[in-house]
């Protein structure tokens, strides 16, 4: 049998035993009526349940064997109030009684020592508690081994990293040498290079939503020189490239990942989501097929079937093109059947219809999944979007007006729907124009400028 298991079988035995005693002690004789003996007996007993973790059993046994309340002073004070201050009921309790021995004897170090270490069990007051060790180690002729052990054991239940760095910095600069503090701080630091990167991707996500996705981007450069090959940080910088700069960059953004990380999962995820982006659905099929299958993901194998679906659409649009039309209706089939039910899936499908030329075949197919009952939001938006293509304007522009008034809408169905509108006005102030009606062509762009003045697309078409 394994050390390990032997022990924690002597202890569970130790425990029951404990428990037992407590018990017979309790319901033979009141605390008052206990020996020095039994006294000491229980007090070893509450000991052996503390170092369990069984907190509440021993606060419990605690309070009964001090049923007048809490010592006056001296050892029995601070073990009171030691195993009643580790309880959410006590910790109150004993932070008061501690703190008012503390200021009625400033010189009595174990008062003090065991004020701070009360102080360092909530996360809310153990600034503070660090605070008074370093103070206290400071001070001129005090046996600092105890201060040193509180502050340490206070570090430990640190879980901020930038804040444990600090502490253990403090700490350090008293007791230079500790090996102990100097594993903690290099640990700290080391989980704290690996969350940088995750923390600049999210002050990079709020800088896009507040309109500076230039800063964004050189926030996700930060990011990436940390780590190289986090995916998700160098997705994001390839999407704000293609965007902002070209969609080559952003190609390139992705294709150094790939060659620092050709074998990570995450890294062949985020390129075939980007090549996707880009509709490059082959592309995307190959990444995708070199993640190990006990890597993938439900999300991963979601995406794997929108992208042979879209695949399937671009044959079809390759066979059309070329005249071949049973062949187009062949790969069309198999598309619709790879979709299934997902109504993502299905979005694609009905997209490539309007692409070929049948734009009824593919609002029908998408209307049967946007009236359903219970239809989400998201469903609907993909409807909006196969009108949108069709330039079915009289259809889009009431739904557009309803889904301005859903309750769930994400930030990016506001942006959907943003692209939405501004592609409908675009698509009236064109038919308005092709009529010889320029005026009210640019009346209608100008009120679509100013619900959204950073809209560029806008901007060009005031401009043609």
């Amino acid at each position: 049998m394994a050390i390990s298991k032997r022990r924690h079988i002597l202890l569970a035995a130790a425990l029951a035993r404990a428990a037992v005693t407590l018990t017979a002690v309790a319901a033979s004789a009141a605390p008052a009526t206990l020996s020095p003996e039994a006294r000491g007996k229980q007090l070893a007993l509450i000991h052996l349940l503390v170092k369990a973790g069984k907190a509440q059993q021993a606060a419990a046994a605690m309070r009964k064997l001090s049923h007048d309340g809490p010592p006056y002073g001296g050892e029995l004070a601070i073990e009171y109030y030691d195993v009643i201050g580790n309880t959410d009921a006590g910790w109150q309790e004993a932070k008061d009684g501690l703190q008012r021995l503390a200021k009625a004897d400033p010189y009595n170090m174990s008062y003090q020592v065991m004020y701070a270490r009360q102080l360092a069990r909530r996360a809310s007051s153990r600034a503070d508690a660090l605070k008074l060790f370093a103070q206290m180690a400071a001070r001129p002729k005090v046996s600092r081994g105890p201060i040193l052990d509180g502050w340490r054991e206070a570090i430990s239940k640190i879980s901020d990293n930038q804040a444990r760095i600090n502490a253990c910095k403090d700490y350090l600069a008293v007791d230079s040498g500790n090996v102990s503090v100097q594993g903690m701080l290099d640990d700290a630091e080391s989980s704290l290079a690996k969350q940088l990167p995750w923390k600049l991707r999210d002050q990079a996500d709020a800088q896009v939503a507040a309109g500076h996705p230039e800063e964004a981007m050189k926030t996700l450069r930060r990011a990436l020189q940390l780590d190289p090959r986090n995916a998700w940080v160098r997705f994001d910088l390839a999407r704000l490239n293609r965007k902002q700069v070209s969609e080559q960059a952003g190609r390139d953004t992705m294709n150094e990942g790939l060659r620092l990380a050709p074998h990570d999962g995450d890294m062949l995820y985020a390129s075939a989501l980007y090549f996707g982006l880009l509709d490059e659905a082959d592309h995307a099929l190959r990444l995708l097929n070199r993640v190990p299958l006990q890597q993938r993901s439900v999300a991963m194998l979601n995406y794997r079937k929108k992208m042979q679906v879209l695949s399937q659409t671009q044959r079809a649009q390759k066979y059309a093109n070329a005249g071949r039309k049973a062949q187009m209706r062949a790969s069309m089939r198999r598309a619709r059947k790879l979709a299934g039910d997902d109504p993502d899936a299905v979005s694609i499908v009905a997209n490539a219809w309007v692409g070929l030329g049948d734009p009824a075949q593919g609002i029908a197919l998408m209307r049967k999944y946007a009236e359903r009952p219970g239809a989400t939001t998201d469903t609907r938006i993909l409807y909006a979007k196969v009108l949108n293509r069709a330039e079915r304007n009289d259809a889009l522009q009431p739904l557009l007006a309803s889904l301005e008034n859903a309750k769930d809408l994400t930030p990016g169905n506001r942006e959907d729907l943003r692209y939405l509108h501004s592609s409908l006005a675009s698509h009236r102030a064109d038919d308005l124009r092709q009529h010889g009606k320029v005026e009210q062509a640019r009346t209608v762009l100008q009120d679509a400028l100013q619900s959204d003045p950073q809209d560029t697309d806008m901007l060009m078409a005031m401009a043609r």
